[in-house]
């Protein structure tokens, strides 16, 4: 009896012993199941972040080939056909104001594509020191009235729109082109336009006369 007893106390301390070592595994097994399972969600959280990521690359990307092949050529029809529109703007307006200034019909007057002006005289171009005092002048003025009435067209915020300052506009006008600009001046419907002169003959189309007197370096305005 002794020795049965022996025996299956051995064998129930074995069992003990095992059963001591399963809980031990199982404890690991538990801690690894954890540790997969984080591992699991972490793994699954980068891969959504990285998805979200994948498609904003595609969202840039489409974006970028929009931009490269299709809005850059839009943009750029679109300035070219503004471009012409206002270089044709320009052109007629020029021709427009030198042609009411200037009674030559031998000579004409355009814009190329870089907006200089261009004097052609019997078909021919000619070079701008050809002209004669008026009508260099009348060129002059012609391509400054286009210009402003073009810049406010297009620039709708300018706040002197309605003013037009010309300084000495009428230097080496015959008595017969001070006439015509007259016209010129009743034709821009300007609100105001400020004149400065030395003609005597503008005082008869003006509205208000302001004389000044230099002297000493020093000007200041004459009263009557």
């Amino acid at each position: 009896l002794d020795q049965q007893y022996a025996e299956l106390k051995k064998k129930v301390e074995l069992l003990l012993h095992e059963e001591k070592e399963l809980e031990i595994k199982k404890a690991t097994t538990e801690k690894e199941k954890e540790h997969i399972s984080s591992n699991k969600n972490r793994v699954q959280n980068e891969i959504e972040h990285k998805l979200k990521i994948k498609d904003k690359i595609n969202y840039f990307k489409s974006l970028q080939h929009w931009l490269e092949k299709q809005f850059i050529n839009i943009t750029l029809t679109m300035e070219k056909k503004i471009m012409l529109k206002v270089h044709n703007d320009f052109n007629a307006l020029f021709q427009k104001w030198f042609e009411m200034l200037v009674d030559a019909e031998l000579i004409k007057v355009k814009i190329d594509e870089e907006f200089s002006p261009v004097i052609e005289q019997n078909g021919h171009t000619i070079e701008f020191s050809f002209l004669s005092g008026g009508e260099k002048t009348a060129a002059a003025l012609a391509y400054r009235l286009a210009l402003n009435q073009v810049i406010n067209t297009i620039v709708s915020t300018i706040r002197t729109k309605d003013v037009l300052i010309l300084d000495e506009p009428t230097d080496g006008f015959s008595a017969e082109q001070l006439d015509r600009l007259r016209g010129v001046l009743e034709e821009l419907d300007a609100k105001q336009v400020i004149i400065v002169s030395h003609e005597n003959k503008i005082e008869s189309f003006v509205d208000n006369v302001i004389k000044l007197e230099k002297s000493e370096h020093t000007s200041s305005v004459v009263y009557n």
